[in-house]
């Protein structure tokens, strides 16, 4: 994947949402995608028979 552009990186931030709802959505999301990442993670490393690798 190649770098954006400084033409492109300006257009996606003009095209962003500033709707704060919006926002608060997409880190609600993010956060648990990663506590159930988390919890998976920990899920794995528990269980003798498999054995995860970062």
């Amino acid at each position: 994947m190649s770098e954006p552009t400084e033409d492109k990186s300006q257009d996606a931030l003009a095209e962003a949402s500033t709707d704060r709802q919006d926002q608060g959505d997409i880190a609600a999301d993010d956060a648990g995608a990663t506590a159930i990442g988390h919890r998976v993670q920990a899920a794995l490393e528990e269980d003798d028979d498999v054995h995860c690798t970062d």
